[in-house]
C-alpha cells in the first residue's frame, strides 16, 4: 500500500507538470516549487515518495533530515578514505573493491581473495601485474592514484578528484566516481555526496586539513544534516509535519494520515501529582493513581496529534489533498483522515480519481484578484528575474592554501621529486620485504616504552599483525634489528625521557613562501632544555655514508622540519637527523646541507 500510495502521489504531480495546469490563485501552471508534501515521520513512505520523483525527473529537495553516515554513498566514501590510510586493512579494501566506485563482482573478489598466502592489497598487486585480468589492473591502477594523492592534498580535493575526475577509463559503471554511484545507488545518492563534500570543505576550513582527521571527526559526529529549504527554489519539499512550522506552499499533500501515536515511545517513568516519580513497568502492575497519570498522558499525546494535523492541514494556500494507507483494518477513529472524512464527506463532491478510486472533493471559485506581483514570476526560461552578472564568465579560483607533506615537497629538477627506491614492491617475493619498512617504523614507534622483557612478545604481536605471512625467524630477525637500535648508547637521547614518537607538525614556516602551509609527521622528537632534536628513520639498503650523499628528497624533508621547529622553537638550536636502521646508524645533518635544501625549495615553488 506505501508504495501505491507514493506511486499514486508522484503520479499525479508529474501529470499536472506535462499538461500545464493552471494554479488559479496564481495564474500560471504549477511548478515543482508550489507542491509541499509532509509526513508525520522520516520513515519508508517518505524515502519512497523522494525516490518516485526523482525517478520521473522532478525537482525534488531530497529528506528535510537525513544522518549522513548512514547514507551507502558516504559509507563508500569513507571506506576508501581508510583504505588510504590502511592499504593492509583487508576488510576494508573487499569494500572499496566491491563498491561502485571500483565495482568488482563477487566472482572477481572470489578469485582475488580465496587461499591467498598474504594481505588482500598484495594479492591486488600481484593480479595487477597480469593484463589479461582487466578488472585487476583497472583497480589497481586507480587505487594506487588515490593511495599518491591522500597524503599530499586535502579532504575536500581528494574526494573531489575522485568524484569529478577520471581514475581508470576501464573502471565500470562510469568515467568519474560520482558517474558510478548515481550508476549502481541511483539519483537518491546524489544528495548525501554533496553534502558529504560540503562537510569536507567546511572541515578544510576550520581545521588542519587531513584525511584521517576528517574521516574521525565525521565518523565521531554523527552528523545528521537539516536542510533550510529556499522557497525560491523551484523544487517539491518533503519533509516533516514538525519542520514545515512557519512554512506554506500553494499545494500540500498529507500522505500520512491513517496512523496514530501509540505508546511504544512513552517515557519509562511517570511524573506524578505532589513531585513524585514511578516506574510504572506493566499496565496489570497499575493501582488507579498510576493508571489515572498514564490515562492522562495518553490524552495529552492525542491532543498533540490532534494539534499538528491543524499545523498540517493549515500549511496549504490553494489546495490540501488528505491521502492514507492501510493494512487490513480501517483508520481507527481519532486518525487525521477519520477526523477529515467526518467533516469533509457530508459536504463534499464526490469524484473518480485517475487512479481509479474515489475521492471527496470541497472546492470553492477563485474570486480573489490575482496578485500581480505573482502573477508576473518566472513564466519559463527564468532569464528576466536573473541579474546581469549571472551571465558573466566566472573568473579562476584562487588556490585557498598551497598544503603540502614535507615528504613529497618538489625539487629544482625532476629527478630530486621522488624518493630513492628501496626495493621493489614487483620483486618475486610477494611483496615481504617491501613492507619491511613499515614493520621497523611501528617496532621504533611502539617498542622504546616496553620493558626488555617484553619487547619480543610486542614486537612479535607488531610484526604478526602487520605481516602475518612472515616466519618467526623472519620476524624474530627484524625485532633484533630494531632492539639493537634501541639499545645502542649512541641513540639513547633519541629513545630516552622526554622523547616523543610520531609527533604531528604543522604550519607557514616564515623562512618559505607564504602560500605554503606545512603539515607533516616527525619520527621522533626530542625536547630538551639545550635543544630540539627530530630524528626521521629510513630504511634505504645500503644506506649512504656521508650526509653529501643523502637524496635530495630527505633533505628537503628535514629542513622543513627544522624551519617549522625553529618557528616554534626561536630561542633553541634545532638539530636534525638521519637514523638508518641497516647498521644501524645515526647521521647529522650539517646545517649548512639544509639550509641549501630550503634554498631550492624556495626556488623551485617561485
Amino acid at each position: 500500500p506505501r508504495v501505491v500510495l507514493a506511486r499514486n502521489i508522484t503520479d499525479t504531480i508529474a501529470k499536472w507538470l506535462d499538461r500545464g495546469e493552471l494554479l488559479e490563485s496564481q495564474g500560471r501552471p504549477i511548478r515543482p516549487g508550489d507542491i509541499m508534501i509532509l509526513v508525520r515521520r522520516r520513515d519508508a513512505l517518505m524515502e519512497e515518495i523522494i525516490r518516485d520523483l526523482k525517478q520521473r525527473i522532478i525537482p525534488v529537495a531530497g529528506a528535510d533530515r537525513m544522518i549522513l553516515t548512514d547514507q551507502i554513498a558516504v559509507m563508500d566514501l569513507m571506506a576508501l578514505g581508510h583504505f588510504a590510510l590502511m592499504p593492509r586493512d583487508d576488510l576494508t579494501l573487499a569494500e572499496v573493491l566491491k563498491s561502485p566506485l571500483i565495482g568488482l563482482t563477487d566472482d572477481d573478489l572470489f578469485e582475488l581473495a580465496h587461499d591467498r598466502p598474504g594481505h588482500l592489497w598484495d594479492a591486488l598487486i600481484g593480479k595487477g601485474r597480469h593484463h589479461s585480468r582487466q578488472p585487476f589492473a583497472a583497480a589497481h591502477h586507480a587505487l594506487c592514484r588515490i593511495l599518491a594523492r591522500a597524503d599530499v592534498v586535502p579532504p575536500y580535493d581528494f574526494y573531489q578528484e575522485i568524484l569529478d575526475q577520471s581514475l581508470h577509463d576501464k573502471l565500470p559503471g562510469g568515467k568519474t566516481g560520482r558517474q558510478r554511484l548515481l550508476r549502481r545507488l541511483g539519483r537518491d545518492a546524489e544528495d548525501p555526496i554533496n553534502e558529504f563534500l560540503n562537510l569536507a570543505l567546511a572541515y578544510d576550513r576550520v581545521s588542519l586539513p587531513n584525511l584521517q582527521g576528517f574521516l574521525h571527526w565525521l565518523a565521531q559526529g554523527h552528523t545528521q544534516l537539516k536542510r533550510e529549504y529556499d522557497q525560491d527554489r523551484n523544487e517539491v519539499r518533503v519533509m516533516t509535519v514538525h519542520g514545515a512550522k512557519g512554512l506554506q506552499s500553494n499545494i500540500v499533500f498529507l500522505p500520512d494520515t491513517c496512523h496514530m501515536p501509540d505508546g511504544h515511545h512513552d517515557p519509562m517513568i511517570l511524573d506524578m501529582p505532589g513531585g513524585a516519580v514511578v516506574w510504572p513497568g506493566s499496565k496489570s502492575n497499575d493501582d488507579r493513581k498510576v493508571g489515572k497519570q498514564r490515562e492522562r498522558h495518553a490524552q495529552n499525546r492525542l491532543a498533540e496529534y490532534h494539534r499538528l494535523f491543524y499545523v498540517a492541514a493549515t500549511r496549504a494556500r490553494d489546495r490540501l489533498y488528505i491521502a492514507g494507507y492501510q493494512g487490513q483494518q480501517d483508520p481507527k477513529h481519532n486518525s487525521w483522515y477519520s477526523l477529515a472524512e467526518k467533516m469533509i464527506c457530508p459536504v463534499a463532491q464526490e469524484v473518480q480519481l485517475a487512479f481509479g478510486e474515489t475521492g471527496w472533493r470541497l472546492a470553492s471559485d477563485q474570486t480573489a484578484d490575482i496578485e500581480k506581483a505573482s502573477a508576473a514570476q518566472i513564466s519559463g526560461d527564468g532569464e528576466s528575474s536573473l541579474p546581469p552578472w549571472i551571465f558573466d564568465a566566472v573568473s579562476e579560483e584562487r588556490i585557498r592554501q598551497n598544503i603540502m607533506s614535507p615528504s613529497s615537497l618538489p625539487g629544482p629538477a625532476a629527478d630530486e621529486r621522488l624518493e630513492p627506491s628501496i626495493l621493489s614492491p614487483l620483486a618475486g617475493d610477494k611483496g615481504d620485504r617491501f613492507i619491511r619498512g613499515l614493520i621497523i617504523h611501528k617496532l621504533l614507534e611502539n617498542i622504546p616504552g616496553v620493558s626488555k622483557p617484553g619487547r619480543q612478545q610486542v614486537g612479535r604481536a607488531i610484526v604478526r599483525q602487520l605481516a602475518p605471512q612472515f616466519s618467526a625467524s623472519e620476524a624474530d630477525a627484524v625485532i633484533e634489528e630494531v632492539v639493537r637500535v634501541i639499545d645502542d648508547h649512541a641513540f639513547a637521547a633519541v629513545f630516552g625521557p622526554g622523547s616523543r614518537a610520531e609527533v604531528s607538525l604543522a604550519g607557514r614556516p616564515t623562512s618559505l613562501p607564504n602560500d605554503m602551509t606545512i603539515f607533516g609527521q616527525v619520527d621522533r622528537l626530542v625536547v630538551s632544555e639545550d635543544e630540539v632534536l627530530v630524528v626521521d628513520y629510513k630504511t634505504n639498503r645500503p644506506p649512504p655514508m656521508e650526509p653529501s650523499q643523502v637524496a635530495p628528497v630527505y633533505l628537503r624533508q628535514m629542513a622543513v622540519y627544522r624551519a617549522l621547529l625553529r618557528d616554534i622553537f626561536p630561542n633553541t638550536p634545532v638539530r636534525c637527523a638521519l637514523l638508518w636502521t641497516d647498521g644501524p646508524h645515526l647521521m647529522a645533518l650539517p646545517d649548512d646541507l639544509l639550509t641549501r635544501a630550503l634554498d631550492h625549495l624556495a626556488l623551485a615553488q617561485s
